[in-house]
């Protein structure tokens, strides 16, 4: 890959301790913020569901009825861009279902599409959205014994169109993104073990290629249209539409930020990523926490919640994993969604007042465990 003009920069990590919440939170005295709204997208006995909720700088409650079309039986795979979302679950006639959930909060359901496939041979890998189309990478077994062969297809979201084509691959696509009018695939040689970045115009014709050697945890698209290339030890920015790396992270040992373990990511719209981060049980006893990374100071902030939650409120709101985490760019608070300790789809929310002056504000419990936190 080219790297010329790189800078090695050294990750930073800030142990947080925070304050314990205000005794009378509705004090006049006390600025009420922006009023503003936030939707939750929660699972619970297998489904989707949504809550909506009215919130400020003190105080939230719930708001106005969840997305009509939800609920929806909790997909395989989920691919977030902003406020949209799209869902892809196989069906038991090996046929599959998309469900896409754009940022107005209407949902496009797409049905019994790969209806071709009468062995149940197709392996649902990777799933990426457009403002008009979804794309979804998948396998199929080659003439040739253990050949397997590897593809994309685009679906238009307008359902009474036809399918929009199909890409053949030569690598197994692991992850997809969309930016900038472009399709961009992380791909796997399983012979080499080597990942690489492959671009695709909105025709499916190659448009660009970008070797990343061994070791990808995953790519991120942040809200400038730049992709972020995780890895256990550094991570790479890759300008999009150059497929040119612009720059280059490592990291102190032992201090990796985790997000490239993550399964939930949020952007703030500076490109300040939020996510749920794996722990290893190290410092604390829950398995992810709330994580911050800002890429512009080479910072991660961690949010333990041993240190600004006495073990009296942990119990009390049933504290249990971190399962998504954001932020309301609006009053400045830290969302952190988690699924209570000892229950099977029963969630809460904490909001925290982030860095410099962190300071736990209130708590919520909610029906169903939070997997995806929305800010309006």
């Amino acid at each position: 890959m080219n790297t010329k003009g790189l800078a090695v920069l050294l990750l930073g990590t800030l142990l947080l301790s925070c304050s314990s919440p205000e005794d009378s939170p509705a004090d006049p005295a006390v600025d009420a913020g922006v009023d503003t709204q936030y939707t939750f997208l929660l699972r619970k006995q297998g489904r989707f569901s949504s809550m909506e909720f009215d919130a400020n700088a003190i105080q939230i409650k719930p708001g106005s009825d969840g997305i009509t079309q939800l609920p929806l039986e909790s997909p395989e795979i989920t691919y977030r861009d902003g406020s949209s979302f799209s869902f892809l679950r196989a069906l038991p006639d090996c046929s599959a279902e998309i469900r896409y959930l754009g940022p107005s909060g209407s949902v496009v359901s797409l049905d019994g599409i790969f209806g071709d496939d009468p062995n149940c041979e197709r392996q649902l890998l990777s799933l990426t959205h457009s403002e008009n189309k979804v794309f979804i990478g998948y396998s199929l077994p080659g003439t040739e014994i253990k050949e397997v062969v590897y593809y994309i297809n685009a679906f238009s979201l307008d359902k009474d169109a036809p399918p929009l084509g199909e890409i053949a691959l030569e690598n197994e696509p692991l992850q997809l993104a969309w930016s900038g009018n472009r399709l961009y695939v992380l791909t796997y040689d399983i012979e080499t073990g080597k990942y690489a970045l492959e671009a695709y115009g909105s025709s499916g014709n190659p448009e660009g290629k970008q070797d990343l050697g061994t070791g990808v945890l995953k790519i991120l698209k942040n809200p400038a249209g730049q992709l972020l290339i995780s890895y256990q030890t550094s991570h790479l920015l890759v300008d999009a539409a150059s497929m040119e790396v612009i720059g280059r992270v490592l990291y102190e040992e032992g201090k990796d930020p985790g997000f490239g373990n993550s399964g939930s990511n949020f952007f703030d719209p500076s490109g300040v990523l939020y996510y749920a981060m794996p722990t290893n049980f190290s410092n604390t006893s829950f398995a992810h926490i709330a994580g911050i990374y800002d890429f512009s100071k080479y910072t991660a902030y961690l949010y333990y919640f041993e240190n600004f939650l006495s073990g009296e409120l942990i119990a009390q709101y049933g504290i249990g994993d971190t399962r998504s985490v954001a932020f309301d760019q609006h009053n400045g608070l830290l969302l952190i969604g988690y699924e209570k300790a000892g229950t099977e789809g029963e969630g809460g929310l904490l909001r925290v007042k982030p860095v410099p002056e962190p300071k736990f504000i209130d708590q919520i419990d909610l029906e169903g465990v939070p997997m995806h936190l929305i800010v309006h």
